[in-house]
């Protein structure tokens, strides 16, 4: 005898197959959802304390090896020489640029820029007949008639 055979199919009067009639198990769906969000939340908290941790030993690590590094000192060391040294040593150069200014120091002088590129850029752009420019708006003018009287409108022309 199979499975088949064993399984008894329940037909209402009319002889059609009756669906599942148990009661859901919400309670056991609800206990397993609440089960599953606490074990996540628990988890994050374990991985970012893992993470937390073996970050900082690393980082500790390279800080220690940074500052102990005999190349590093050396570094140092000879980058205070090249300060120091040279026409004209970082101390007396920052006191004379604080008394003279940058104006006073050709290499570091602020200069006006002489790039034109934008302005040929915009120049090119091309005018659509029937549009006005957008500078030759003129301005609203005041509603109250006791100052509307002194102010006329004030029209810009575009720039070519």
């Amino acid at each position: 005898m199979s499975d088949d055979e064993n399984v008894e199919l329940v037909r209402d009067s009319q002889g059609r197959l009756k669906g599942d009639e148990t009661p859901p198990q919400n309670g056991i769906i609800f206990a397993a959802a609440i089960l599953s969000i606490v074990t996540l939340f628990c988890l994050k908290y374990v991985f970012d304390s893992y993470l937390d941790a073996s970050n900082i030993h690393v980082r500790r690590e390279h800080i220690s090896e940074s500052h102990a590094s005999e190349v590093l000192v050396e570094y140092r060391a000879h980058a205070q020489d090249q300060l120091r040294g040279g026409e004209m040593p970082i101390g007396d150069a920052m006191d004379q640029l604080a008394d003279r200014g940058r104006a006073a120091f050709p290499v570091i002088r602020p200069i006006a820029d002489t790039n034109t590129g934008p302005r040929e850029g915009w120049a090119a752009m091309p005018v659509v007949a029937g549009e006005p420019a957008p500078l030759a708006q003129a301005e609203e003018i005041p509603t109250d008639p006791t100052v509307a009287e002194h102010v006329e409108p004030v029209i810009e022309a575009p720039i070519p």
